[in-house]
């Protein structure tokens, strides 16, 4: 089982970057399309959607590709915290109380 938690940083920022950037290269294509729809040839207007549709289905496999790390990474955290309430239920327990005190205390207050 991989349960590393923390994903590196520096890809998850190339990630969100690239996604960004394929946003905004489709709605850059939707723009020029919209533009070309009154004033072009149907080859023309064909070649502008072609290239939209490209981005379009590699930005949305770049989005199932990040869901997909991330679905992994939470799954490996759930399966961490289970495994660590399993062989210590006394400390999770204690901890949930804590946690569920302190949290009392604080929302008393207001």
């Amino acid at each position: 089982m991989n349960t590393e938690l923390n994903p590196d940083p520096a890809a998850v920022d190339r990630m969100k970057e690239k996604l960004v950037s394929d946003l905004k290269g489709i709605g850059a294509d939707v723009d020029n399309l919209l533009k070309e729809v009154t004033q072009s040839t149907a080859e023309d207007f064909a070649a502008v959607r072609t290239r939209a549709e490209e981005k379009l289905r590699m930005a949305r496999s770049r989005l199932a590709e990040a869901q997909t790390t991330l679905t992994e990474k939470l799954r490996c955290s759930v399966d961490a915290t289970h495994d660590y309430a399993s062989r210590n239920p006394w400390r999770a327990l204690c901890g949930a109380a804590v946690i569920g005190f302190v949290a009392g205390i604080l929302l008393s207050r207001r």
